[in-house]
């Protein structure tokens, strides 16, 4: 579990990410980044070598979770309208 609730990451699955951001942050791109792993002998985590796509889909999918993980934790104010249920007879 994580610190934020669901299922976390490994370690080494983090480490990976980590490495990744920081190749494309360095201005690498995901063909080179995928080289780049595949040349430290890393696999996915399925034991594949890596290709550009999966890169990408790491940077991707990593982002869209961060974002869904902040937006549950967003506290919103409560809000109090008018509300009218109405019985009718048909």
């Amino acid at each position: 579990m994580s610190k934020r609730g669901g299922v976390g990451y490994s370690k080494s699955q983090k480490k990976t990410h980590d490495l990744i951001k920081s190749l494309h942050k360095s201005g690498l791109d995901y063909r080179r980044i995928a080289y780049h792993l595949n040349a430290k002998n890393l696999k996915t985590y399925n034991g594949k070598e890596w290709k550009g796509n999966h890169v990408y889909a790491i940077l991707k999918r990593y982002k869209e979770r961060e974002q869904k993980l902040t937006l549950e934790q967003e506290v919103f104010k409560s809000e109090i309208s008018k509300f009218e249920v109405r019985w009718e007879r048909v």
